[in-house]
This record gives C-alpha cells, sequence and structure tokens, in this order.
C-alpha cells in the first residue's frame, strides 16, 4: 500500500473543527494540501505548530484523528501507546522526542510526566523493545513456545498412573495413591456378577475409557508438542472383566520438531551475540578514533605554539642587534668618528651575526650575475665594474644571498 502523508491541523479555538487533507507534495516543512472539506481548495501550509503530518493508517494517525480517544487509551495503558509509537519509528526515540510526541498528539504535558517514569519502568522489562545508547527501540519479540519450564528438556518424561484393578469378582481393589473427591465405593461387598450378552450389548454397555484422575501427579516435558499418549482401552468383550492400564506407556516426543526448535533459539542467540559483538567493535573504533583526533589536534596545536614561539624569538634577536647596531652607528656619529672607523665598525657588528659584505665602495671587480646587481642596462658576466653599495651574505650552515652588490660599468 503507498504511503499516503496525511496533513491533520486541530482545532484551537471552540468554533473551529478539526481539518484533514491530502499532502499533495512536500519540501522540508512546507507542504502543498488538499483539504478533504474542500477538495477544490489547495494551501501551502507550514508543518509543524497546529499542522500535523502522518501516515493514513498508521496509529499516529489514528491518535491525531480521535483525540479522546487517545487519552482514554494513554490513561488505561500508557505503556501501550507508547510501543505502538515506537513501531512505526524507524530509527528509534529518545526519552524526550517520545514526550514530545505525546504532547504533539495532544496529550497534556503534565500527565505525559506523571505516567512516563511507570513507563519507563515498564519499557525495560519488555522483550520487543531494546534501549540503547539512550534510545528505545522496537525490535520483533521471539516468537512464543507452547512449552512447560522444566529443568532438563531433553529428559524422557513419564506419566505414571497408579495401577487400578477393578473386577467383577470378589477379588479385593488394591488402593491407589490418588486422592479423588468421590466417596470409595467397596467392591467386594457389592460382588455383583457381570450377565452375559450378546456383541453389541457389550460394546453399548462397556464402560468408557478409564480416565486420569484431574489430582495425578503428571510431569509434562518442556519440549514443544511433547503431548503424552494415553493408551487406547482395550476393546470390551461380553462376559470380559472390566480392567484398568496397568501402566502408562513413556511419552514420546517430538524429536524433530524439538531439534528444530532449539536450532531456531541458538541461530537466534548465535545473531544477537554477532550483532553485539559487532556494535561493541563499532564503539571502540569509534572511540579510538576521536582519541587518536584528539591527540592528533593537540600535537598540532603544540607544533604552532613552539613555531610561533621561536619565530618570535628570532624576530627580537633581529631587533635586537639591528638596535645595537644603530646605538653603535649614532654614538660614532656624535664623537665625530671618521667614515672608515664607522665602516669598520658596522662591518665588525655584522660579523657577530654571520653576514659576511660583498665587496666595498669603490672597488672595482668583474660583473658576477649571481653576486651583482647593475645600476643600469644589462651587462655581460665578466664586464669590469665599480662598486656602488656592498652586497651581504648570510653563512649559517648553508649561505645565503641576502642582497647583491649595487654596482656600475667602468668607463675607459
Amino acid at each position: 500500500m503507498d504511503r499516503v502523508e496525511v496533513a491533520v491541523r486541530r482545532p484551537q479555538g471552540p468554533d473551529e473543527r478539526l481539518r484533514v487533507g491530502t499532502v499533495l507534495s512536500r519540501t522540508g516543512t512546507l507542504a502543498r494540501v488538499q483539504w478533504n472539506d474542500n477538495g477544490a481548495v489547495e494551501e501551502n501550509v507550514r508543518l509543524g505548530g497546529e499542522n500535523l503530518l502522518a501516515i493514513a493508517g498508521t496509529r499516529r494517525h489514528q491518535f491525531l484523528m480521535d483525540l479522546p480517544a487517545l487519552i482514554e487509551r494513554f490513561t488505561s495503558d500508557p505503556v501501550a501507546v507508547v510501543v505502538e509509537l515506537l513501531r512505526e519509528s524507524s530509527k528509534g526515540l529518545k526519552a524526550q522526542a517520545i514526550k514530545e510526541l505525546l504532547v504533539e498528539l495532544g496529550l497534556e504535558p503534565a500527565a505525559v510526566d506523571r505516567a512516563w517514569r511507570g513507563v519507563q519502568a515498564k519499557l525495560a522489562k519488555r522483550d520487543d523493545v531494546r534501549f540503547r545508547a539512550n534510545t528505545y527501540r522496537w525490535v520483533w519479540p521471539r516468537p512464543a513456545e507452547d512449552v512447560i519450564d522444566s529443568p532438563d528438556p531433553s529428559a524422557e518424561v513419564e506419566m505414571t498412573v497408579p495401577p487400578v484393578e477393578a473386577e467383577t469378582t470378589a477379588s479385593p481393589v488394591p488402593k491407589a495413591d490418588v486422592e479423588t473427591t468421590a466417596s470409595p465405593v467397596d467392591v467386594e461387598a457389592m460382588d455383583i456378577p457381570v450377565p452375559e450378552a450378546s456383541q453389541a450389548e457389550a460394546e453399548a454397555t462397556a464402560p468408557p475409557v478409564t480416565e486420569i484422575s484431574p489430582v495425578a501427579p503428571t510431569v509434562f516435558s518442556a519440549v514443544p508438542d511433547a503431548v503424552p499418549e494415553i493408551p487406547a482401552a482395550p476393546p470390551a468383550d461380553a462376559g470380559a472383566k472390566a480392567t484398568g492400564p496397568e501402566t502408562s506407556a513413556p511419552i514420546r516426543k517430538s524429536s524433530s520438531r524439538s531439534a528444530d526448535v532449539a536450532a531456531a533459539a541458538e541461530d537466534r542467540k548465535s545473531s544477537s551475540r554477532t550483532a553485539e559483538a559487532a556494535e561493541e567493535r563499532a564503539r571502540v573504533l569509534a572511540e579510538r578514533c576521536e582519541r587518536l583526533e584528539r591527540d592528533l589536534q593537540s600535537a598540532n596545536d603544540r607544533a604552532i605554539k613552539l613555531r610561533t614561539t621561536q619565530e618570535r624569538r628570532l624576530q627580537i634577536d633581529v631587533v635586537r642587534a639591528l638596535a645595537g647596531l644603530a646605538a653603535e652607528i649614532e654614538e660614532m656619529v656624535t664623537g665625530r668618528a671618521t667614515p672608515e672607523i664607522i665602516v669598520e665598525r658596522v662591518r665588525s657588528l655584522v660579523a657577530g651575526q654571520a653576514l659576511h659584505p660583498i665587496g666595498t665602495v669603490g672597488e672595482e671587480s668583474g660583473f658576477d650575475p649571481a653576486l651583482h646587481e647593475p645600476l643600469a642596462g644589462e651587462l655581460e658576466p665578466g664586464t669590469p665594474v665599480s662598486v656602488i653599495r656592498p652586497g651581504y651574505l648570510w653563512t649559517t650552515p648553508e649561505e645565503i644571498l641576502l642582497h647583491r652588490a649595487l654596482v656600475e660599468q667602468v668607463r675607459a
């Protein structure tokens, strides 16, 4: 049957009435509804609040259509209402979601809160409701087994009926270890002979099959369909003595049926254990992934913090060296030191930072594109040039070119 979505608008005032319509299309919470009270009218409605959505034929739909019946049903058996809602939920429901759904159907929040504690306790005892990860889910209940509990289902159990001999002669009848509600009969005192009769009369007047006393001790096997077999009464012949069964035959079990039931039960247990083991492995793997993700994020944060600290320390060292250089130059200029002394002092300071000059001002050499930068135009390697401004190399474990020397071509 197709899933027909139905919109139900609950009355909000005494003058309003219940409206029911068919959902023609739906995008999220916005639906196009054709109301049944006037099939020609279509309306765009927002689901939620006064406009509720249900699938035709479901319990939710029935509850929305008949609020008094829902209230009466919830008052008498709230667990049954909750189980029916869980049965129609494919992903299960948390406790808060169940209560919110009951209130949405029209029940009073106070009534739901009062009944919830008892509902929660009874749900934990049901075989068709499973509670895991804070979520209630309806599961198929185990098939009922028409058996009577027994300590050992595989044991052969016999129904013992005490022997009773009822003779028409003067021989005494042994006392049976069975309590009866009828008054005892003195067979010896009666001493009634059995008259001879024809075969037909004997069959007509033959006593019925001996019945087992209702208070006789009877034990049944716990195996399904193991019904005791009572031996049939022997045919009554004319003039024959009426005797009861001496002993009862042992009960025969339906071995094939019991084996099938036991195998099915074992399969269910095995499937349940396998599913639980798979869920446990998934949970452990999820926790391990979360832990590794946290460790990785923590290591990344530490690396970023360490790199930031190192960069900050390097910046401080560079600025400190620059500040010392500026102070030295200002001191020498103020003391009217000669340019040669200032240059020598600057080169001494920068040498402490592994900086080495490329040429000196006025020095002439051949043009080297790797170390020189022409002041104008392009020069061929080896062209005579004169240094205008020296460059610098930083000789750490590897040699890094910081600035090329600025040069100009020497005119002949």
